[in-house]
């Protein structure tokens, strides 16, 4: 890892910034990374190894390391409960993770991104917001592939699309601008394939070509 590590996002146990690779220690077999952050703002990483776990450092000020605290770590931490993942998708605000066919989600939920009601609060008190500090269940079964967005989530089940959370630019693909705190059927997508997510919009590969033009 090299770069900004104001948050320890690096790894390497500190939180200086790096300009060219360096080893993170006590992690090795790992399959995949997901990052996720704001430049200036902090990061975070997640590492998916080869046994399935889930090893996370960095920015943890709405939970986003999902370790059950809102304790910044410079790092690697292994997150409970996601044994056995096959799959990771990490935004700025929260995370989604499949595991043994589940869907769980952890990290901000202010504007419904988790997809499930949480109780918890995280951050200042006078600004504290929803979220989740460990990985919660998403109500959506069959979840072959996933993407977390800012503030908003995307899945791909039985070849269709569903979304939820944060909804000002239509990310969510349901021809409104109203956001959703739970997984909602993207309608005229069929044969879906895989979902992905960026800041502010979601992209989908179907198979065997587009649909029509509305």
């Amino acid at each position: 890892a090299w770069g900004e590590n104001l948050k320890g996002q690096l790894g390497d146990g500190t939180k200086v910034q790096k300009d060219s690779p360096t080893l993170v220690p006590g992690l090795a077999n790992v399959r995949t990374v997901a990052l996720g952050g704001a430049a200036s703002l902090g990061g975070h990483m997640f590492a998916l190894l080869n046994d399935g776990t889930v090893e996370a450092f960095g920015f943890n000020g709405q939970g986003q390391l999902g370790i059950g605290s809102t304790v910044s770590s410079s790092s690697p931490v292994n997150v409970p409960g996601l044994k056995g993942a096959t799959a990771l998708s990490t935004s700025w605000t929260h995370s989604l993770a499949l595991v043994g066919g589940k869907l769980l989600a952890w990290g901000n939920n202010e504007n419904g991104e988790l997809g499930v009601k949480t109780t918890t609060l995280c951050g200042p008190v006078k600004t504290a917001k929803p979220c989740a500090t460990t990985p919660v269940q998403v109500p959506l079964k069959g979840v072959s592939s996933v993407a977390a967005g800012y503030a908003s989530s995307d899945a791909v089940s039985g070849g269709h699309a569903y979304s939820w959370g944060k909804n000002k630019f239509g990310q969510l693909g349901d021809c409104t601008t109203i956001d959703r705190s739970a997984p909602g059927l993207v309608s005229g997508l069929d044969g879906l394939l895989k979902v992905q997510a960026d800041e502010l919009s979601a992209f989908a590969q179907i198979s065997g070509g587009a649909p029509a033009p509305i």
